[in-house]
């Protein structure tokens, strides 16, 4: 495996901040990305299309698994339809989390932790 040299501003394996871009980055004396060879460049690009598509897929099972399970439970169903401010809390929850995951975008941990 090809080992790229630490960027400026690399302290003992931590950053002090990360780019927002590649612009930046090389303005910052990140290098750019480099690959052995086009397969390796193919490869490195399907295992992040996987890895984006499997979280896709484990959200979406989760979401449907959830809807299905309040749909074929009477009790939870009835709660849910007679108390209308749950959608707005998790309405607002959600335009809330999507707000800080763009603020908050370039902060690690903290956005994993999102």
């Amino acid at each position: 495996s090809h080992r790229l040299p630490l960027p400026v501003g690399f302290m003992g394996g931590k950053c002090d901040e990360r780019p927002s871009s590649w612009k930046e980055a090389e303005l910052l004396g990140w290098p750019s990305p480099m690959y052995d060879s086009e397969e390796e460049r193919i490869s490195v690009q399907n295992g992040f299309m996987r890895k984006v598509y499997g979280i896709l897929c484990v959200q979406l099972l989760a979401t449907v698994t959830m809807c299905w399970f309040v749909m074929q439970t009477p009790s939870i169903n009835r709660f849910v339809l007679s108390n209308p401010w749950l959608t707005i809390i998790s309405f607002v929850t959600t335009i809330a989390l999507i707000f800080a995951l763009q603020v908050y975008k370039n902060q690690y941990p903290t956005n994993m932790q999102l």
